[in-house]
């Protein structure tokens, strides 16, 4: 998944993921890795773009309804229904007028497992041995399986 986004002045960023109750998960911050269970199936999530640069807020079953941002506080209208384990808001540390996050999501496959994923660049990784470009600057672009322009997105 690839965020493209911008502001006419430097702003902080945030990506919101919402995960099922009764959910445990494991972070791991080197990697930005955050892997978790939906019933029998493994998902790991993984932050890709500019890992030095970001920081996790797991919010908590109603604290998932209270913006650490704007203060909002949207607990009161909670009338029942599913109420997610983790709110993970993940944000740039230092303010930018652009930004990108770029994030895989991969389920554990039936009888198999997770690849590895490798971030080569903050437009490109690696998962398994597919490599996915969202730049064709980058290095790793000649080598992409998919290579996307996002700048082509910008106009």
């Amino acid at each position: 998944m690839f965020d493209d986004l911008a502001c006419d002045r430097p702003t902080t960023y945030t990506w919101l993921y919402h995960i099922l109750p009764d959910s445990s998960l494991d972070f791991d911050l080197e990697s930005f890795a955050i892997d978790y269970n939906v019933g029998d199936v493994k998902v790991r999530l993984q932050q890709i773009a500019y890992i030095d640069n970001l920081q996790l807020d797991n919010r908590k079953g109603l604290d998932g309804h209270l913006n650490p941002i704007s203060g909002e506080d949207y607990r009161e209208y909670y009338e029942g229904g599913i109420l997610c384990s983790h709110n993970l808001w993940i944000s740039n540390i230092d303010k930018a007028r652009e930004w990108n996050f770029l994030t895989v999501i991969y389920p554990e496959p039936l009888g198999g497992q997770i690849p590895v994923i490798k971030a080569l660049d903050d437009f490109s990784v690696q998962v398994g041995e597919d490599v996915i470009c969202f730049d064709p600057k980058s290095e790793f672009a000649g080598k992409a399986e998919f290579l996307i322009d996002a700048e082509v997105f910008r106009q």
